[in-house]
């Protein structure tokens, strides 16, 4: 049974099923290439171009260079390394200028469509460029979100979830725990920091039901990195798992974590190389998880963030 997420959509890339023999990825959208400004695989007519043959290649060809996808240039110039392939076909021509700083510049450029594209927020400054997902493309105001690689989903258990934990008798009416897995975060990429409170792309791994129904259940709230309960006062059962691993951020030393809630307590223990954290959280009812920039929370957070660094 797969489950949807907070908006009643399941994911685009990892539906989750449980209980079943795996699971199945959807066809991802093709990247787009910042250092040539090209998105690959889109519908628009190129002339094709040279095959590749396997090894590295150095030619310039008038009027560009194509690969297996058959990318085209419009003002030529050197071609890089080629793979083996037969000669590019359809492709895109892409206008010319510097790399897209945000989803909206994109946008700006023709593409409406959401996929994985590739950024320079600070154009010629020290940010190198990386990949997002733009969601929304299709709108007024296209967003950013950072793809993260190891969940459940993808043969990494436990990994990028978030749980409200219901250990026993406690105010929680509800039987069981609670728990969420992020394959994508929202991702504010002119400070690169994690908007935690988001959910859009949040899986739920059980049923929901309940947690939505009780009032002081807490559960289907739960941010990124972010571990709760309503145990009491001095006790953290709530666990969560922040797994940067595959992505080319790490948990920025300046990063903030604090309780939220009510009696909240709870502490993280972030890896030497700062990829990874495990957060443990509880309270009547509260929880821990990345803070917010305005202070503590006495209720269920709303604003908390994570603030990341390049690697």
């Amino acid at each position: 049974m797969a489950f949807a997420n907070a908006l009643g959509v399941t994911p685009r890339r990892w539906p989750l099923l449980l209980g079943a023999a795996g699971f199945a990825l959807a066809s991802r959208a093709c990247l787009i290439d910042p250092q040539k400004d090209f998105p690959l695989g889109v519908e628009t007519v190129s002339e094709g171009g040279q095959s590749g043959h396997g090894g590295n290649a150095s030619e310039q060809i008038a009027g560009g260079v194509s690969d297996n996808g058959g990318m085209r240039n419009p003002s030529g110039g050197a071609s890089g390394a080629e793979d083996a392939g037969a000669a590019g076909g359809t492709g895109v021509v892409n206008p010319a200028g510097p790399a897209a700083r945000s989803c909206a510049d994109w946008q700006t450029r023709g593409v409406h469509k959401d996929a994985d594209l590739i950024i320079d927020p600070d154009a010629d400054g020290p940010v190198p460029p990386f990949s997002v997902f733009c969601h929304g493309m299709e709108g007024p105001e296209p967003l950013e979100y950072l793809d993260l690689p190891h969940t459940d989903a993808t043969g990494f258990p436990n990994m990028n979830i978030a749980m409200f934990s219901k250990p026993g008798d406690d105010n929680c009416a509800c039987p069981d725990s609670l728990s969420s897995s992020f394959p994508m975060v929202r991702f504010r990429v002119s400070d690169l920091t994690v908007l935690v409170e988001d959910r859009t792309f949040a899986v739920f791994l059980s049923d929901p039901t309940c947690h939505i129904a009780q009032g002081t259940c807490e559960g289907e709230h739960m941010g990124f990195g972010e571990a709760a309960d309503c145990r009491g006062a001095g006790i953290a059962t709530g666990k969560a798992e922040i797994d940067l691993g595959d992505t080319p951020f790490h948990i920025s030393p300046s990063a903030q974590f604090a309780a939220f809630g009510y009696t909240a307590t709870g502490s993280v223990d972030i890896s030497t190389d700062r990829k990874r954290a495990s957060v443990t959280g509880g309270g009547f009812c509260g929880g821990y998880g990345p803070a917010d920039p305005k202070g503590p929370v006495n209720g269920w957070p709303t604003a908390n963030e994570l603030k990341l660094q390049q690697d």
